[in-house]
């Protein structure tokens, strides 16, 4: 097996410092991959280890950077904006509906990749001050006003 200098330090997996760039001839079966990777992920790999969501989300941060993925969520967040007009508008068709799923998935991962950028327990901070709010807001308000 050739060892090829990695050109990042760091594992594109877990972030660790990363001694190989990986490919194709080194895991078999698998998608073409030429990132690095350290000694314990390329075992996991090789052993037929799938990656966690939260490594696989991590790994997208590692590769391409926390700045890269914010631009990465303004994209989905429009996508997801026009699906949503597209069925508000009324439309509605079931490819619509289809649509709307997929980029609320897409919107979903982005979401996940910045708590972890965050900071979890900041996200869970909020989220719970959110919810109490709303909580008290459903306690105070009659019928359907908006939040």
């Amino acid at each position: 097996m050739s060892r090829i200098k990695s050109p990042r330090n760091k594992c594109y997996i877990c972030g660790a410092p990363a001694n190989e760039t990986v490919t194709t001839q080194t895991i078999p079966d698998r998608v073409e991959l030429q990132a690095p990777v350290c000694d314990d992920c390329k075992q996991k790999m090789m052993e037929g280890h799938n990656m966690t969501r939260g490594e696989i989300l991590q790994s997208a941060i590692n590769k391409w950077g926390a700045d890269a993925q914010m631009g990465v969520l303004i994209e989905e967040c429009a996508e997801l904006i026009q699906a949503v007009s597209k069925i508000k508008r009324g439309e509605g068709a079931r490819d619509d509906w289809d649509n709307f799923a997929e980029e609320l998935a897409d919107v979903q991962i982005m979401i996940d990749q910045m708590r972890l950028i965050v900071g979890p327990g900041t996200v869970d901070n909020w989220e719970e001050r959110k919810l109490s709010r709303l909580e008290r807001r459903l306690g105070t308000t009659e019928g359907g006003d908006t939040p």
